[in-house]
């Protein structure tokens, strides 16, 4: 019953999802109907929205009336260079992705190896690249006439002042009360989040880095999840070593961790995400299930081992 209960839920919390995405993101709506519809475009998803509804075809009129015309005709060279390979049959659609990937995205130049390959079958490579070098160029012009204040960024300093606001707000807040207690020890943890949220964000460019028969495995989502609960674990064990010890600052910071840092470095979200998509290659394959068990599994058998030896000697 309870695993029939936790898989309903699964599949209501997800459908729920796509149909709130849906409401929220109406092109993308429109995005996936068509490629549905058609199945024959292999889409690259991990390029930005416009190269990606442009590279596929089905980019809405508005949308590319407000880009530089000029320079998305760099971008069509590349398009009608690599029409035909970018089908769903083609066995080298994930080359193209792996060039766009890394010139749009990563901003670095191919490698002798794509060239090669794009050379071999006549892509215009050199347009893409042309493409991204006009476009980032026009980007750092943009952010350097409007999104800085003496050279540094806005978005650094507002980020700045939320954190100064909030450590005023944790060194000089009174109250010995449970509520006052927590709601202290709820702004103490801001001031880890957003390490925890570089740190996830860093380690989810492994994802799709192994090689060989666990090539499918989101290395990247396994070590943030693992690292969150082990960091997560610690801190239950030092808020229990030191529950006889009186003061905010040895009670709160434990939690203040917990929450923060190992809240913002483990991710839910993202792992119902992978796990739907490594689902949809069942029965032939068992990754989703080896992914559940392998997360789930070490997560729990390392907060077993670390609670416990954290522990030990505690009366």
């Amino acid at each position: 019953v309870g695993i029939e209960t936790s898989i309903g839920s699964y599949v209501f919390g997800k459908n729920l999802a796509i149909w709130l995405h849906r409401r929220v993101n109406p092109l993308l709506a429109k995005e996936a109907d068509v490629l549905s519809e058609s199945g024959t475009i292999c889409v690259n998803k991990s390029i930005p929205c416009l190269e990606r509804r442009f590279l596929a075809s089905i980019i809405e009129e508005k949308e590319q009336q407000q880009e530089d015309a000029k320079l998305l005709e760099e971008l069509e060279k590349w398009r009608d260079s690599t029409i035909q390979q970018r089908k769903v049959y083609s066995s080298l659609h994930k080359t193209i992705h792996k060039i766009e990937y890394t010139v749009l995205i990563l901003n670095e130049d191919p490698g002798r190896d794509l060239r090669e390959i794009a050379f071999d079958h006549a892509w215009d490579l050199n347009a893409l690249c042309n493409y991204n070098k006009v476009k980032r160029f026009g980007a750092f012009q943009k952010k350097n006439q409007a999104s800085s204040i003496l050279g540094i960024p806005y978005a650094t300093i507002a980020f700045a002042m939320v954190l100064s606001a909030v450590l005023l707000v944790v060194t000089f807040s009174n109250g010995e009360n449970a509520y006052a207690i927590t709601r202290r020890t709820a702004f103490y943890a801001v001031l880890f989040a957003p390490a925890g949220a570089l740190l996830r964000w860093h380690l989810s460019s492994l994802n799709g880095t192994l090689q060989g028969q666990f090539s499918w495995l989101p290395v990247g989502t396994l070590l943030a999840n693992l690292l969150g609960s082990m960091i997560s674990i610690i801190c239950v064990a030092s808020e229990l070593k030191g529950i006889s010890e009186t003061g905010f600052w040895r009670m709160a910071t434990p939690r203040a961790i917990k929450v923060g840092f190992a809240g913002s470095l483990s991710t839910v979200s993202t792992f119902v995400a992978e796990i739907s998509k490594l689902l949809g290659s069942f029965p032939d394959h068992m990754w989703g299930y080896t992914y559940i068990l392998t997360s789930i599994g070490s997560s729990c058998l390392l907060g077993i081992i670390i609670y416990g030896l954290a522990i030990l000697g505690v009366e």
